[in-house]
């Protein structure tokens, strides 16, 4: 994996992390099929005939735990497989492994959407969609079908909150984009439609333009963690948020407290260690947030 900080200086030096000797991909990888969650914490990868460790067809679609400040992504044993061979057909009779021709997550980072190829006997291109829980273990286990499609394609969300999806063959063309209607919506009440944007006369091909959907960069400091008072100092750059948004963060203190404040103190009452979460929602309602425990001694 290649990351490319992006600065007011312009594009810098790649940091590169390396897969495993022993992981290998068949067929291509795409950009609109390496996206990163909502929140930035994980970087998704969907690939035409993934195959994995040892030569099992096993899984395919992948979650690599992302640090998006240092453009470092965790490789090897911390990917997560995001769906089971046998859950998208267990009597594939097509050559290969099954195609995965879109990735994208919810706007509330929730669920993960794939496009995924179960028959590949004839030129269109027969596909489900599948739902996964973004969940720390095993996602897979939380996959449900949404549904069966033809030529689906890509999968891209935007600023109003849908994904739409692209439609694409190689003997046919489409003036129309899908799009799921309610990705924040768990099963099929995410509401997918086939024909949603008319872009006629023109055409639909492969890939739909990647949309920047900026994360804040969360940040606090734990200062004088003593019996007394625990001053947390938010460290979170605001700059080009508006009024409205600048007060969106809620401290979580460990011990069952919360705060709304910008910055904030906390008291104690037992000593201990407890984990603190700063979360912030920024003006395009994406929320991320921090964690670091503090100890309190008596």
């Amino acid at each position: 994996f290649y990351a490319l900080p992006v600065t007011a200086k312009g594009i810098g030096k790649p940091v590169i992390s390396r897969l495993s000797s022993n992981f290998k991909f068949l067929g291509n990888i795409y950009g609109d099929k390496i996206h990163t969650t909502q929140n930035g914490e994980y970087l998704l990868l969907a690939g035409e005939f993934l195959k994995t460790y040892n030569g099992n067809r096993g899984s395919v679609g992948l979650r690599y735990p992302f640090n998006n400040k240092t453009g470092k992504v965790k490789v090897g044993k911390h990917r997560d497989a995001l769906l089971k061979f046998k859950q998208i057909n267990p009597n594939w009779t097509g050559s290969g492994t099954p195609a995965i021709f879109g990735i994208e997550t919810s706007p509330n980072n929730k669920y993960i959407y794939l496009i995924v190829e179960y028959d590949n006997s004839s030129l269109k291109k027969k596909v489900k969609i599948f739902q996964v829980r973004n969940q720390a273990n095993q996602p897979y286990q939380s996959a449900i079908e949404i549904g069966k499609f033809t030529n689906f394609w890509d999968l891209q969300l935007a600023p109003n909150d849908k994904i739409y999806i692209g439609k694409w063959s190689a003997n046919q063309s489409y003036s129309h984009l899908g799009a799921i209607q309610q990705p924040n919506v768990r099963g099929k009440g995410c509401n997918v439609q086939d024909s949603v944007v008319n872009v006629a006369p023109n055409k639909v091909g492969q890939g739909l333009p990647s949309i920047y959907q900026p994360t804040p960069d969360v940040d606090f400091k734990i200062q004088s963690p003593c019996p007394d008072t625990t001053q947390f100092l938010n460290l979170t750059d605001t700059t080009g948020w508006d009024s409205t948004r600048r007060n969106s963060f809620v401290w979580d203190f460990g011990d069952g407290t919360t705060d709304t404040t910008y910055q904030t103190r906390h008291y104690y009452d037992t000593p201990g260690t407890y984990e603190v979460t700063l979360t912030a929602l920024n003006q395009c309602q994406k929320e991320v947030t921090r964690k670091d425990s503090v100890t309190i001694y008596k």
